[in-house]
């Protein structure tokens, strides 16, 4: 009974600070050809949903011999923070999210629509099944065209909620002391039906 009420307890907990918008960010090519952020939420097995708002402007500037910027939205899975290099390329697991260039997303994995903020911001939402201790939500802006400045992402709102999780299974103890329990009751009745017959 302990253990129930605290997994309900840590679950409540989780899901107040899920609710809760993780940052703000502002990708630049203006001194870097590749800038990134991320953020590690403390997870458990489950539905997610990921919601952000972003604004852009992509460099439609793509001279001979190079690619336009572009910009990718993805979510890694990792057990241990310890496993987690974006550099190294090192996780456990990863989901696209979208991908933006000048000509607009593409590999677009959830729903891009107009963002209560107004103005050139769009609001993203997509559904994640994790079976991780860490999502990570990652941005990334590439300098595909090699031109400094010309391209940003600014990305507001992330909030990463959970959804539903797995029923707990029962632990080998807890069957086994149900199973004491209801054997002890039986005897108890036939013994009293035993005596009862005596009388």
């Amino acid at each position: 009974m302990i253990r129930i009420a605290t997994r309900t307890i840590v679950l409540g907990l989780l899901l107040v600070f899920f609710h809760t918008p993780l940052h703000a960010v502002m990708l630049s090519d203006a001194s870097s050809w590749w800038d990134y952020s991320y953020t590690a939420v403390d997870a458990t097995p489950g539905s997610y949903t990921i919601n952000f708002d972003f604004r852009s402007e992509m460099s439609a500037d793509v001279p001979n011999f190079t690619w336009p910027d572009a910009f990718f939205a993805t979510v890694y899975y990792v057990d241990g923070l310890s496993q987690f290099d974006l550099e190294s390329s090192s996780y456990d697991d990863w989901d696209e999210l979208f991908s933006l260039e000048y000509l607009g997303p593409y590999d677009n994995y959830g729903s891009i629509t107009a963002s209560a903020l107004g103005g050139d911001w769009y609001h993203f939402t997509a559904t994640l099944d994790n079976e991780y201790n860490f999502i990570i939500p990652t941005f990334e802006l590439y300098d595909g065209n090699f031109i400094t400045g010309d391209s940003w992402v600014e990305i507001e709102n992330v909030n990463v909620v959970l959804d539903s999780s797995p029923a707990p299974v029962p632990e080998p103890g807890t069957m086994l002391l149900m199973l004491t329990g209801l054997t002890g009751l039986g005897a108890a009745m036939k013994r009293k039906k035993h005596l009862s017959s005596y009388k």
